[in-house]
């Protein structure tokens, strides 16, 4: 079930565990009935999520079922006083791959930690040195599948295990891709696979 109002649609996609638990959900912004995003201002789509599911009295969050909710963030949103409005215990903060690390991001993320959110990092395909105080903050980290090869696959996800993580598969698209990704110990899966897009009716 997704929540729309006028051509706005927040669409959640289920990030599962490895018995294939729903055990939280993406929020996605959507245009009317698109399948894709078609995002110009990624600040702009955070406040639309946040205002649907959360602004409106908690009737939002009746399709999270409980589970947590994991919104896109990019550097704007971060430091926005939004992001302190919403229910920490209830939301993992995913943060963009184009928020740029620096000194002022690493506080912003140690400060959120300590209000009690959860911090995931959003296509993830390299280890490199400049993203290792924010893997040393984060909770979950979310692997991009498609742009990586099975070797560089299988090198980050042992760069990655140094820290105290999940890893988080997402755009699995194939059963072989989702055996794979459990035989190198994913801890969460999220794609097509699982979850193919459908038409669902909205509640307004």
């Amino acid at each position: 079930m997704s929540i729309k109002t006028n051509e706005i649609r927040v669409s959640p996609q289920p990030i599962r565990n490895l018995k294939s638990r729903v055990a939280a959900f993406e929020l996605l912004h959507r245009h009317g009935d698109a399948i894709a995003a078609q995002i110009t201002d990624d600040a702009l789509a955070t406040d639309d999520v946040i205002r649907l599911v959360y602004d409106n009295g908690g009737q939002g969050e009746q399709m999270l079922q409980g589970l947590p909710g994991f919104i896109n963030v990019d550097a704007e949103m971060l430091f926005s006083s939004r992001i302190e409005s919403l229910p920490s215990r209830r939301v993992v903060l995913e943060l963009l791959e184009t928020v740029q690390v620096d000194e002022r991001v690493i506080c912003r993320c140690a400060d959120l930690k300590r209000r009690g959110f959860h911090l995931a990092l959003d296509d993830v395909c390299d280890c490199r040195d400049e993203y290792t105080p924010l893997l040393q903050l984060a909770d979950i980290v979310k692997v991009d599948l498609p742009s990586l090869d099975d070797e560089h696959l299988e090198a980050l996800v042992r760069e990655l295990r140094q820290f105290p993580l999940q890893l988080l598969a997402e755009k699995v698209d194939s059963k072989q891709c989702a055996q794979r990704c459990v035989e190198l110990q994913f801890d969460l899966f999220q794609g097509y696979h699982f979850d193919p897009p459908v038409a669902a009716p909205a509640i307004s």
